[in-house]
């Protein structure tokens, strides 16, 4: 495992106009593991993605960071159908 760094996370709610609403996290801790998921809803053409980070702080708490994007495709129908 790595060492303990001082970190700084931003957090909040980032909306579809730009605006946001976030605060900085501080701490001392080490990145545990990172991954990534991709879900795909084919009904409304939408992909989710979702990032994520655990990590340890240096006092042995767990803190989890989501980041999630939802991106909705035009036309999808459209392609898949040309595909077949």
């Amino acid at each position: 495992m790595g060492r303990y760094e001082d970190l700084t996370l931003t957090v909040g709610v980032f909306f579809k106009d730009g605006t946001e609403h976030t605060n900085q996290v501080r701490f001392k801790g080490r990145l545990l593991a990172n991954g990534e998921e991709v879900s795909f809803a084919t009904r409304e053409g939408a992909v989710r993605e979702t990032e994520w980070e655990i990590y340890q702080t240096d006092d042995g708490k767990c803190l989890q960071w989501l980041k999630e994007k939802r991106i909705t495709i035009r036309g999808y129908e459209d392609t898949k159908e040309e595909e077949e």
